[in-house]
C-alpha cells in the first residue's frame, strides 16, 4: 500500500519540547504558578480549553510577551533529529506532508 499522505503534530514530535509551546513560554516568562492555576482548573472541567487559553494569553500580556521576545524563546529550542530529512525524503517519495498542532502561531 503507498502512502499518499503523512500528518503529525508538532510540539515534542517535529520540535524538540517537553511539554507544549505553551508551556514552553509560560516557563520562559515565569509565570508557571499562574498558569498551573489555570491548568489545574481547566482538568478539573470548571474552564474550557478557550477560557484557558484565553487565561494564558492574558498573562503572556501581563508578563510582557513580544513578538520579538516570542521568537527569541522559540528559538532556543529545535526540530528533532531528522526531522528536516524525513521530510525530504517524504517530499522526493511523492508524499503530501501535513502538520496538525493545537499550538501557538506567531503572525
Amino acid at each position: 500500500m503507498k502512502y499518499k499522505l503523512v500528518v503529525t503534530d508538532f510540539d515534542g514530535t517535529l520540535w524538540n519540547v517537553e511539554s507544549s509551546s505553551w508551556y514552553a513560554i509560560t516557563s520562559a516568562l515565569g509565570c508557571e504558578k499562574e498558569d498551573n492555576i489555570n491548568r489545574k482548573l481547566f482538568y478539573q472541567g470548571k474552564i474550557d480549553y478557550a477560557e484557558w487559553s484565553r487565561r494564558t494569553i492574558e498573562l503572556y500580556k501581563k508578563y510582557g510577551l513580544a513578538k520579538e521576545k516570542f521568537l527569541h524563546i522559540i528559538s532556543s529550542y529545535k526540530l528533532v533529529d531528522s526531522c528536516v530529512e524525513t521530510f525530504r525524503k517524504l517530499r522526493k517519495m511523492g508524499i503530501k506532508t501535513g502538520i496538525i498542532s493545537g499550538g501557538i502561531e506567531c503572525l
